[in-house]
């Protein structure tokens, strides 16, 4: 209906020459209810056409849902991944403690090793090559003394470097008995001052 009035317009206009601005009037008319909201009903259902203003606000909404899954899959993303690292630090921190311990037991069997072989050597050589000597105060104080540095016919250990290290054991046992040393005073530095005594001279001791 509104385009046969748009065209009896313009076969009026083609009268006369007043017509013209009745045409472009209607035109703005016509231009003005384009953009109007139009409802059409029918039996069972209305359709309401949107505008550009109500397709823009739904573009708001839109991209604030989007914005807002976004935001939530940036967070689990994010938890996901804190709980991966933390699962992980946890397990090489494991690995870690487990290796340190095997590491820290090898070293001490090694250890264990290294000394028999001196203790070895110095039941070996003691005696023959020189004596291990230990100043009275403790166990730890010993030190090897080459044989030509020996006093004596019975080639014993210099005064000033104390006596031999099995005749020095055997004075702290016999204290320990008297009740004058305790077990850790005289365990103190037994079992390392052999080997310390082959670890400080080693280069003279090997053959």
């Amino acid at each position: 209906m509104r385009f046969l009035t748009i065209f009896s317009a313009f076969a009026a206009a083609e009268r006369s020459a007043p017509g013209i601005l009745v045409v472009q009037r209607i035109s703005q008319e016509f231009e003005a209810t384009s953009h109007r909201h139009v409802d059409l009903a029918g039996e069972n259902a209305t359709l309401v056409l949107a505008t550009q203003a109500d397709l823009l606000d739904m573009q708001k909404v839109m991209l604030q849902h989007i914005e807002k899954v976004n935001l939530e899959l940036q967070e689990t993303i994010k938890s996901t991944f804190k709980a991966l690292d933390e699962t992980v630090a946890s397990e090489v921190q494991q690995m870690q403690d487990r290796a340190q311990f095997y590491l820290e037991q090898t070293y001490a069997m090694l250890y264990t090793l290294q000394v028999s072989e001196w203790r070895l050597q110095m039941a070996a050589r003691h005696g023959t090559h020189g004596r291990c000597c230990c100043q009275a105060t403790s166990m730890s104080s010993c030190e090897w003394v080459d044989h030509w540095l020996l006093v004596g016919h019975e080639r014993i250990c210099p005064a000033h470097v104390g006596k031999d290290y099995l005749d020095h054991f055997t004075d702290r046992m016999k204290a320990k008995a008297q009740n004058e040393l305790t077990e850790d005073q005289v365990a103190s530095g037994s079992d390392q001052s052999p080997a310390m005594c082959i670890y400080l001279h080693k280069s003279t001791l090997v053959s």
